[in-house]
């Protein structure tokens, strides 16, 4: 993917590892971009590896974040509120 990455592109962006977000890349240099989000202002400079075309390709990258979550202590009150959250953004 890397590597046909041009100036201009309309990219998913993958954030946290969990999270999938729509970007522009705005300009490249060597293994890092700069990028501005689609749906609001500001951007990042991510390495371009975190970087893909469509929106599925993204998904199919991310990692389980409850899984890793697991094996910390939480309340149930943050239980509770990190898996409603992070259930509302799988939908």
């Amino acid at each position: 993917m890397s590597e046909t990455i041009k100036r201009g592109d309309v990219c998913y962006y993958l954030s946290a590892h969990c999270y999938v977000q729509k970007v522009k890349v705005l300009l490249l240099e060597g293994d890092w971009c700069i990028v501005a989000f689609a749906d609001r202002r500001g951007g990042l400079r991510i390495r371009k590896s975190r970087l893909f075309f469509s929106e599925e390709e993204a998904r199919k990258n991310r990692r389980n974040p409850t899984r890793e979550y697991q094996n910390i202590a939480f309340s149930k009150q943050e239980k509770a509120w990190m898996f409603s959250v992070i259930g509302k953004e799988r939908q």
